[in-house]
């Protein structure tokens, strides 16, 4: 009878497990938004559990990889769900999760002369940390044509670190990092987000459409 007992609750667990949809959702290290070293892996994943709340029997699963290795995933199609931006290589729509934006700008120290920058121009010859992207981003086009020497890395924590230590002279960032107290870097001591932003983004996720949970958002 034991021996019963356990085949039927192995095979009872089998079909639960075979029930549940389990969806990876690509993203890098992006704090306070995307980040593992959080119970929860950010804001972004926790607004995204929150639409989906209603869907019964589903797992999502981050993907954490560095962003060359994420535009290859991209590329390749198989995937569902990512905080990376896509570009144009996969057909897919973004869905935003929040209604308000967020300032994404650049770090200085705090007695950098151009803190208070107006124009791009003004920081030419700079040193800037940026994510590791396609050469042909936006803003990797900007710091070009403004003279800026854009510096790749693989996580915003490495660009502060790297502003802190003058290897950069400017670092990659949002207007939130300050409050986010798991970076371990002193809380940033030293170093200021500067008053003028880049651009303002929303928080969402990017849904491929050849995806068939894609429906679900």
């Amino acid at each position: 009878m034991r021996t019963l007992f356990l085949i039927g609750t192995l095979l009872l667990t089998t079909v639960k497990a075979e029930a549940e949809t389990v969806i990876e959702v690509l993203a890098v290290e992006y704090p306070p938004f995307t980040t593992a070293k959080v119970t929860g892996n950010g804001l972004s994943f926790r607004l995204l559990k929150q639409h989906l709340k209603e869907v019964d029997k589903l797992s999502l699963e981050p993907l954490f990889l560095p962003p060359a290795r994420l535009q290859q995933r991209i590329k390749s199609n198989n995937w569902c769900f990512s905080f990376y931006p896509v570009g144009k290589a996969v057909e897919s729509k973004f869905v935003a999760l929040a209604d308000r934006t967020f300032r994404i700008g650049l770090f200085f120290k705090e007695d950098d002369p151009n803190l208070h920058w107006q124009s791009l121009e003004q920081l030419a010859g700079y040193r800037v940390a940026i994510l590791r992207s396609d050469r042909s981003s936006q803003l990797y086009d900007r710091f070009i044509k403004a003279g800026l020497s854009p510096v790749f890395v693989d996580e915003v924590e490495q660009g502060l670190k790297m502003l802190q230590l003058n290897r950069v002279d400017a670092a990659l960032g949002d207007e939130h990092l300050r409050n986010f107290v798991g970076l371990g870097l002193n809380n940033l001591e030293g170093i200021k987000f500067a008053d003028t932003p880049l651009f303002e983004t929303q928080i969402g996720v990017f849904v491929n459409l050849n995806c068939p949970h894609a429906d679900l958002l």
